[in-house]
């Protein structure tokens, strides 16, 4: 009787899992492909700080990571999911800081701090859940 109430457990917590993985993979890919769709966008935060003019690259890298993670959870692959949500919390940290650089950096306020910082620890709360409360990258 214990056993089985266990394995339902656990079977629930990966579920949840599978489920924040899924959800925080489709918005980033939705986030990639509305900035390869409507350029400008993203060139618009980054102008201020540098000359960095190419937002294809990031917008290519957030469709391509966010594939890995959703990849990840549909082989059931922990190593391609733990892969994934790494380089996810690490984008979406880069993007954070861009975000809140641009809102309170320049004088013009933005929100989009809000969405980044949300999306960044759902990541960061996930990497750490897939290692039993510890670092991600190790096993």
């Amino acid at each position: 009787m214990k056993r089985r109430v266990v394995k339902e457990a656990r079977e629930e917590q990966q579920k949840q899992k599978s489920f924040l993985g899924s959800v925080v993979s489709i918005y980033t890919i939705i986030s990639g492909l509305f900035y390869l769709i409507f350029p400008g966008n993203f060139i618009f935060e980054l102008r201020p700080y540098g000359t960095f003019n190419n937002e294809r690259i990031v917008a290519i890298a957030m469709v391509g990571i966010g594939f890995i993670k959703l990849v990840g959870i549909l082989k059931e692959s922990e190593r391609i999911k733990r892969m994934g949500i790494i380089c996810l919390s690490i984008l979406w940290g880069g993007l954070f800081v861009v975000s809140v650089t641009y809102s309170f950096g320049i004088g013009y306020p933005s929100p989009i701090w809000i969405d980044r910082l949300f999306i960044l620890v759902l990541c960061v709360k996930m990497a750490f859940r897939y290692n039993g409360g510890g670092f991600p990258w190790k096993k």
